[in-house]
């Protein structure tokens, strides 16, 4: 068969312009939205993709949670809810031990950490041990809100040093 197709999609978006691995979002002649990540294209129509969307990514409303299992900051005592994202943390650590594992036996080189994927396994590391400092204060120090968040912006400051001062990175810089 050598019959040439017209491509008649239109980009709309390219995470790097110009590079055709990259990410990118294209709309079909018929008007369903393509996505395309690592060469695996998915096409829908916009009402699918929001569909999935509001299944998938919408985060609750602090307030709905108000009697109820959940975590808000206006509340005294803090609750959590169970982390939608504790199975793939999990399975990320268990890859990295592994993988580091192939490191120190000399059959695998290291991964790079570019500044986007720092940002990322920070994000992490901030989000689990603030939460973690906040919880233990509560329990252990019975220390009012304010004093919390006073101590909490306390250690940020040192992560962050601690962080600069050894691989001359500034976190903030990264957001």
């Amino acid at each position: 068969m050598d019959e040439a197709c017209l491509n008649t999609d239109k980009e709309i978006w390219r995470k790097i312009p110009g590079d055709l691995y990259s990410p990118s979002i294209h709309v079909t002649e018929f008007g369903g939205i393509g996505i395309n990540v690592g060469g695996y294209v998915l096409v829908a129509p916009v009402e699918k993709w929001h569909e999935a969307g509001v299944k998938h990514l919408t985060v609750p409303d602090p307030n709905s949670l108000k009697g109820k299992e959940g975590r808000t900051m206006n509340d005294k005592k803090l609750e959590s809810i169970k982390n939608p994202y504790a199975d793939i943390l999990r399975e990320l650590e268990t890859g990295l031990w592994e993988h580091d594992v192939r490191v120190d036996d000399g059959i695998a080189k290291p991964y790079s950490y570019d500044d986007e994927t720092f940002r990322a396994c920070l994000k992490i590391f901030m989000s689990a041990t603030m939460w973690k400092l906040w919880e233990h204060m509560e329990k252990t120090e019975g220390m009012d809100k304010d004093k919390r968040i006073e101590r909490v912006k306390k250690i940020g400051k040192a992560i962050r040093k601690l962080i600069f001062e050894n691989t001359g990175i500034d976190a903030h810089e990264l957001y």
